[in-house]
């Protein structure tokens, strides 16, 4: 059993990585709990990383004048992670099954780097190198496929 503690400004996610790479994830507020799903450890890292940070790509939509990017949909309780960015601080937000909002949480510039090195660090077991070769490239920017440097500044603000 591996255990990450991914903190954000009002609320953490936490994962459970049991020993096959399978991860459940928490969402771990003042006020609540929330097991949100699960999916192998390194499709979880990967999705977190990089669809925080792309931007470039298609949106899902638009909310409140913010363009609106999809992250990850999880396995058992299906919930779906969407965010946007204000102010440079991503805003996480977390959908059940039923599509409703269950909770918006906030992810500083900081926090999300820290993200990005705890999840880069978890290792997969099986072969004993990092999780994601091409997570590791891409944050060093040497994948010659994807180059995710300056996209936050690319972001059209959000109307306040």
């Amino acid at each position: 059993m591996y255990d990450l503690k991914l903190e954000g400004e009002d609320g953490d996610l936490h994962i459970t990585v049991d020993e096959n790479g399978w991860a459940k994830c928490y969402l771990l507020t003042r006020d609540s709990n929330i097991f949100l799903g699960t999916d192998a450890i390194y499709i979880l890292a990967e999705r977190l990383i990089l669809n925080l940070k792309d931007v470039k790509r298609k949106p899902a939509g638009e909310l409140d004048g913010c363009i609106v990017w999809a992250v990850i949909s999880l396995y058992e309780a299906h919930h779906t992670l969407y965010f946007y960015i204000r102010d440079e601080v991503r805003v996480l937000l977390w959908q059940d099954e039923e599509a409703k909002l269950v909770a918006t949480t906030k992810l500083s510039e900081e926090q999300y780097g820290e993200w990005q090195r705890l999840l880069t660090d978890v290792t997969w077991n099986l072969d004993g190198r990092p999780l994601a070769a091409s997570v590791a490239g891409q944050l060093r920017g040497d994948c010659p496929y994807l180059n995710l440097e300056g996209t936050v500044g690319a972001v059209p603000p959000c109307q306040p």
